[in-house]
């Protein structure tokens, strides 16, 4: 019986991790096809379009950097 709700609870945590991880894809790809979208002819927007998409640059630099730094740790 203990065994079992154990299995099942290593089940869940797994679906759990691999919805977070489907999500964290999917945000991904979104913001990646955001540093896609062309200003050229965008006057208004331009400036708070660029400053997004420099967030973005910046988050994923810090993604990078903390993947880095836990290859270091293994």
């Amino acid at each position: 019986m203990e065994q079992e709700l154990r299995l099942k609870r290593e089940a869940a945590e797994r679906a759990f991790e691999a919805q977070a991880e489907k999500d964290r894809t999917l945000m991904r790809l979104e913001e990646l096809r955001f540093l896609a979208t062309s200003t050229k002819d965008l006057d208004d927007d331009a400036y708070w379009i660029k400053k997004q998409k420099q967030l973005i640059k910046n988050k994923m630099r810090n993604d990078l950097g903390d993947e880095d730094d836990e290859d270091e740790d293994e």
